[in-house]
């Protein structure tokens, strides 16, 4: 007997998320630390900054370079490489230092990513929730700098300019 699959459910996110671009004299701490997720292009010849990572964060270089201190290590993000951080590892500092610097940052709540994870692993069973935390709440998840691949290079310049000139994708 066949049975006609149904439409797969589809999980809702009632959280919010910035997109925003800061350049200098305009970064503002208190508007990403009030929402859940969020994206932002900056331009900035020189920063200080405290950090702390929510879900997960990609903070990405286009051009420049960036210091972030976390665990009270360095890691030196230059030019087309990125680092993955998340809400496991403390609060962290971020340094330009008279280097034209064209960059990204991208939190996402953890939430979103369980959901965005779930729906993957198991499109039409939604009701078979299966924690997948472990895999991107671990506190080893500090990557090196890492070198972006084709595709995510093109995709987070794009969406600096885009973000840059005023557009939101």
């Amino acid at each position: 007997m066949l049975v006609k699959q149904s439409e797969p459910e589809l999980l809702s996110y009632s959280s919010n998320c910035v997109i925003a671009h800061f350049v200098e004299g305009t970064y503002r701490q208190d508007v990403l630390r009030s929402c859940d997720s969020f994206i932002v292009s900056s331009y900035f010849r020189k920063l200080e900054a405290n950090i702390r990572p929510r879900g997960l964060s990609l903070k990405y270089v286009a051009e420049g370079l960036e210091t972030y201190r976390f665990q009270n290590k360095p890691h030196h993000v230059s030019a087309g490489k990125y680092i993955l951080a998340n809400e496991m590892v403390d609060a962290g500092e971020v340094w330009i230092n008279n280097a034209d610097t064209w960059s990204m940052c991208v939190d996402i709540d953890t939430q979103l990513i369980q959901d965005i994870l779930q729906q993957l692993n198991q499109p039409n069973n939604l009701d078979a929730y299966t924690d997948l935390s472990r895999y991107y709440l671990t506190p080893e998840l500090l990557l090196r700098e890492t070198v972006a691949g084709a595709p995510l290079k093109s995709f987070l310049n794009t969406l600096i300019s885009s973000l840059a000139s005023g557009n939101t994708p």
